[in-house]
C-alpha cells in the first residue's frame, strides 16, 4: 500500500521497516534470509506500482482507479510477493509444501492488500479536493491530500 500511494519513498520505508522486523523478531541468527526477505517484500510491490505509473497513469489520490483497477494491482502485489519469496524458498528448500505455503501467501497478501487498498482510497476520497475558506479542519484535510500529490511526484519541498 505504501508504494501505491508514495512511489518510492514508500517502497524505501517498506524495505527499512521489513529489514528491522526480519532481523530483530523473524530471522535475528539469520541475516541472509532476513535481507532477502526484506528485498522481496519491497521490490514485488514497487515493480507493480511501476506498472500502475505506466499502464494506468496512477495517482496519489488513486481517484483514477476504479475498482477492477484495484483489484487487479491487489492482485498482481500478491502474486508477485509470494513468487519473489517461494522462488528464493524453492532455492533453499526452506518449504516442504511449496504449493500449499505459495497458496497460503498469495491469498494472505491479496485479502490483505484489498482490505488496505479500500480503507485508503475511501480515506482519502474524504478529503477536499480544495481549500475552504470557512473551516481550518476542512483547509488542514487539503494540506494533506495536497502533502500526499506532491510527495508522490517527488515534489515535495
Amino acid at each position: 500500500m505504501s508504494t501505491l500511494l508514495l512511489g518510492a519513498d514508500g517502497a524505501i520505508g517498506l524495505l527499512v521497516s521489513a529489514l528491522l522486523v526480519d532481523f530483530f523478531h523473524y530471522f535475528p541468527n539469520d541475516p541472509v534470509r532476513a535481507i532477502a526477505g526484506a528485498i522481496f517484500s519491497s521490490a514485488g510491490p514497487y515493480a507493480v506500482h511501476r506498472l500502475a505509473l505506466e499502464r494506468y497513469g496512477l495517482k496519489a489520490s488513486l481517484t483514477n482507479l476504479t475498482p477492477r483497477r484495484l483489484i487487479v494491482l491487489a492482485f498482481a502485489v500478491a502474486l508477485t510477493n509470494s513468487t519473489l519469496h517461494h522462488l528464493w524458498f524453492a532455492m533453499t528448500g526452506s518449504t516442504q509444501d511449496i504449493l500449499q505455503s505459495f497458496f497460503t501467501m498469495f491469498v494472505g497478501d491479496l485479502l490483505g492488500a484489498l482490505i488496505l487498498v479500500y480503507i485508503v482510497k475511501g480515506t482519502l476520497a474524504l478529503l477536499p479536493r480544495h481549500p475552504s475558506q470557512s473551516s481550518r479542519m476542512t483547509d488542514g484535510m487539503f494540506r494533506i491530500r495536497l502533502a500526499l500529490d506532491l510527495a508522490y511526484n517527488n515534489r515535495l519541498a
